[in-house]
């Protein structure tokens, strides 16, 4: 199956009825977000010159399980899901060091909505797009400085970059690395009070 930037090989052991079920499928429910798959692949990837590969694993990996997808659940969050979980455990089986992976903003990240095809990247501007009005909710209660410093990280910024903005928007009078971080974890801390583990709004 072919599509471009996509070359997929299939497995030969499946009938010819199941491909084509699995292709109209595929084309239809992956193929329009295959940029978002491979901006979770640059986001999530630990060695970034094995994102090709993981790139084309990821996708192999949603040719083969497309037919259990549910219709009912919101499309992108699916494909944000998969994706990302599949680039973590690829982490895990190929890295020889001993890492600890955060699942911290995993909740969140995994529930966005809907998103255009040419959805490239989260970003400071178009976040509100991106994640469920539950999760804009709890983002709304964070200070200003807390819930800046939050969306700069889950946008993929680093801490010092982070660290710059905020001297540049006068929301840090002096540069420090552990403001940074000590806003980041006091945000955190407050979503996981006010979001369920799958991104849901927890009520009183």
């Amino acid at each position: 199956m072919e599509d471009k930037n996509i070359n997929i090989e299939i497995d030969p052991s499946l009938s010819e009825e199941s491909i084509v079920k699995r292709t109209e499928l595929f084309n239809q429910h992956v193929v329009p977000y295959k940029n978002l798959i491979y901006h979770v692949c640059i986001q999530y990837a630990n060695c970034k010159r094995e994102i090709p590969d993981i790139y084309t694993n990821v996708l192999v990996n949603f040719f083969k399980y497309i037919e259990s997808y549910d219709s009912q659940r919101p499309l992108t969050s699916w494909i944000y899901a998969i994706a990302q979980r599949y680039v973590w455990d690829y982490n895990k089986r190929n890295s020889d060091l001993n890492i600890t992976y955060s699942t911290d903003l995993s909740y969140i990240e995994g529930n966005v909505t809907s998103l255009e095809v040419s959805y490239t990247h989260l970003g400071r501007e178009n976040y509100r797009e991106i994640y469920s009005e539950e999760i804009l909710y709890a983002l709304d209660q964070l200070s200003v400085i807390h819930k800046e410093a939050l969306i700069l990280r889950m946008a993929g910024y680093r801490i010092t970059e982070i660290a710059d903005i905020a001297m540049q928007n006068g929301t840090m009078i002096t540069y420090n690395i552990e403001t940074i971080k000590g806003r980041i974890f006091l945000a955190k801390r407050k979503l996981r009070k006010l979001l369920t583990e799958d991104g849901k709004r927890r009520y009183e």
